[in-house]
């Protein structure tokens, strides 16, 4: 099947989401050709922030993660771009961490969070810089 995204635009963002199951072997490929159409909506829309609800379904090898860490700047990522992405399940929060720590070794204002409200208020409200690391925890 793949991965989709879909999108909306807002005043002050733009709003997307990932899902569908990816494509064992394709992983990474599949996340740059996302996040590629994601950075090129941005600069159409003249957007540099991005809430991105993360719902994608099968496993993200290692290696895909530390590929797409570091091939960032391949998907036209920039550092004014500020990213909120929104893990539903403990399986996204974890697979989704190395390359959230390669981004940020980069200099990107990437961040994960549980919720919407708390990725938008950060993603709105708090200061441009280096972001602080949140502990992620879930309800078990």
């Amino acid at each position: 099947m793949g991965l989709e995204l879909t999108h909306r635009v807002h005043a002050d963002y733009l709003e997307i989401t990932t899902s569908g199951t990816r494509t064992k072997g394709n992983e990474m490929n599949e996340l740059v050709a996302i996040w590629k159409n994601v950075f090129v909506l941005a600069r159409r829309c003249n957007l540099t922030s991005i809430l991105a609800h993360i719902k994608e379904e099968g496993r993200w090898p290692l290696n895909a993660q530390i590929n797409f860490g570091l091939k960032m700047e391949e998907t036209g990522v920039t550092k004014s771009h500020r990213v909120a992405g929104i893990c539903y399940t403990q399986q996204l929060l974890e697979e989704h961490d190395l390359f959230i720590k390669y981004g940020r070794a980069k200099g990107f204002e990437i961040q994960i969070f549980q919720t919407r409200d708390a990725a938008l208020d950060w993603l709105l409200h708090a200061k441009p810089g280096k972001p602080e690391i949140k502990e992620l925890t879930t309800d078990t």
